[in-house]
């Protein structure tokens, strides 16, 4: 697992060896070659079956960061087996140990899963969002909401709000009269959730609820 917590400081750039690591060209030679290597995704995702949860943590920081590259983006949205264990990580990872333990780490992997799916977002075009949309990322990013978690909270809205961006554009370029990507928020109880969002202790999470509501020109009373 120190492979992949190396891997994942390289792939996302915030590690204080990075620079000198880059320096080094036969190590970036290397490390591209694994990341074209035909089993390193499959690899990674099968640490997300793992019952321990710091691998999970790991795999996920890795995939984060190889998710700014479209190749990679695509791979994972054209496998249902990666896309959806990743939404499961998202809402539905819950280990009855984390539980029992009040661990800390349970907001992590939801976090960290949700992270992938906004460099997803940003590196993908109006169109094949609303495939992603109906894959059940919306639902995701909702769903965090309830979250008791604040950065977990924020990655969410940060989601929605790059969605609903998106979300305009489809409808221009296509000349629709509705916005899917607002249907489909209504009908997974994202705006009921942004509503109460203006109550929470946390001014960001407060901010950022109320700025996306006036965008969408929603009544903002619950």
């Amino acid at each position: 697992m120190l492979c992949a917590k190396v891997l994942g400081q390289i792939v996302n750039g915030n590690s204080t060896y990075v620079p000198v690591i880059y320096s080094c060209s036969p190590i970036i030679f290397h490390l591209n070659v694994l990341l074209d290597e035909p089993n390193f995704l499959p690899n990674i995702f099968s640490l997300l079956h793992q019952t321990k949860t710091s691998f999970k943590i790991d795999a996920l920081f890795v995939i984060s960061g190889v998710t700014i590259n479209k190749e990679m983006i695509e791979i994972i949205v054209k496998n249902s087996d990666y896309f959806n264990l990743l939404l499961d990580k998202a809402t539905n990872d819950i280990p009855e140990v984390i539980i029992l333990n009040q661990n800390n780490y349970l907001p992590k992997i939801q976090r960290k899963a949700c992270l992938v799916f906004i460099n997803i977002i940003q590196q993908t075009s109006p169109e094949k969002l609303l495939l992603l949309v109906q894959k059940g990322i919306l639902k995701c990013s909702a769903k965090l909401l309830d979250s008791q978690d604040p950065k977990s909270i924020e990655v969410s809205l940060a989601g929605i709000d790059n969605i609903l961006k998106y979300g305009k554009q489809y409808v221009k370029s296509n000349n629709l009269a509705e916005n899917p990507f607002l249907e489909e928020l209504e009908n997974v109880n994202g705006i009921e959730g942004l509503k109460k969002l203006q109550d929470h202790p946390n001014r960001n999470i407060k901010r950022s609820a109320r700025n996306i509501l006036q965008k969408l020109n929603v009544n903002l009373l619950i």
